[in-house]
């Protein structure tokens, strides 16, 4: 009898533990889902010249998520977009800290590009 009931006890736990296991993944997916939803948004919202309603979108979701590579890279964007280039390049970094594959290395690189840029004929009239 004593092994029967360790049995379903270990039958129970492994319930369980798989329930919690596939509870997980169905969060992970749907979150994804959601936060690719709300990635779409933004570049939607930037397309269409919306700058403060994407920005708006893109901080309120760092607050929840701060380490997301994508969310950064598209606050660099918004940067990039209002010529503010500093808080640009550092939204890029943080991006690119995260997910060194991120398409923010490139942005990052063409803003540097942008401020290095030096014509002569600019400073002597």
């Amino acid at each position: 009898m004593t092994q029967k009931v360790a049995g379903e006890n270990k039958k129970s736990v492994f319930g369980v533990v798989g329930m919690k296991i596939i509870m997980y993944f169905c969060y992970t997916t749907k979150k994804d889902e959601t936060m690719q939803q709300t990635y779409d948004t933004v570049r939607q919202l930037l397309e269409a010249g919306k700058t403060a309603e994407a920005e708006r979108l893109v901080l309120q979701e760092l607050e929840v998520v701060p380490n997301d590579a994508t969310l950064l890279y598209l606050k660099g964007r918004i940067g990039a977009k209002r010529a503010d280039w500093q808080g640009a390049l550092n939204a890029f970094n943080r991006a690119v800290q995260l997910d060194p594959d991120s398409p923010a290395r490139e942005a990052r690189q063409a803003i540097e590009e942008i401020l290095a840029f030096y014509h002569k004929d600019y400073y002597n009239p």
